[in-house]
């Protein structure tokens, strides 16, 4: 079981703040997909914890 809310994130940096479409998901998810990111890695069970760091993964057409 995996827990998944869509929410909208605003993305700032260099240049005008974007606003983006999200979701906030449970370190569950990507091992009960059975899928893994091309690059660098999904977040653990224990950044999934209240009062943790936040973690964030890019699509592929957000990186590039």
């Amino acid at each position: 079981m995996a827990a998944i809310n869509e929410e909208s994130y605003n993305f700032t940096g260099a240049g005008e703040p974007e606003r983006l479409e999200g979701m906030r998901v449970s370190a569950d998810l990507f091992p009960l997909l059975g899928v893994e990111p091309q690059l660098g890695r999904v977040f653990t069970a224990a950044e999934d914890q209240p009062g943790s760091q936040h973690v964030v993964l890019l699509s592929y057409g957000l990186l590039r």
